[in-house]
């Protein structure tokens, strides 16, 4: 019986997990109503769609992260990259 019920889980499991199911509206998920008071101020929005959040236009916002080391183990001791970008030469 108890095999019999995990079959049955296992089977409904599948089916609610299927590519098959109807995908999930993005704009249900992000529906903002109006810009936030506390963005960017170059946050702008010059599009026809009305009710959009602000949004960076051309383009999109970049985040660069320095690691900055003062006893490097490898390279020379006087030059700095952005890490992992292109390679300490």
């Amino acid at each position: 019986m108890v095999a019999v019920q995990f079959m049955v889980l296992a089977f409904a499991g599948v089916a609610v997990a299927s590519p098959l199911s109807p995908p999930v509206d993005a704009h249900s998920l992000f529906a903002r109503t109006s810009c936030s008071i506390t963005g960017a101020a170059s946050c702008t929005n010059t599009t026809a769609q009305s009710n959009l959040c602000c949004f960076e236009y051309p383009g999109g916002q970049l985040l660069q992260t320095q690691f900055w080391d003062f006893n490097p183990s490898t390279g020379p001791s006087d030059s700095w990259t952005i890490h992992g970008l292109w390679p300490d030469q």
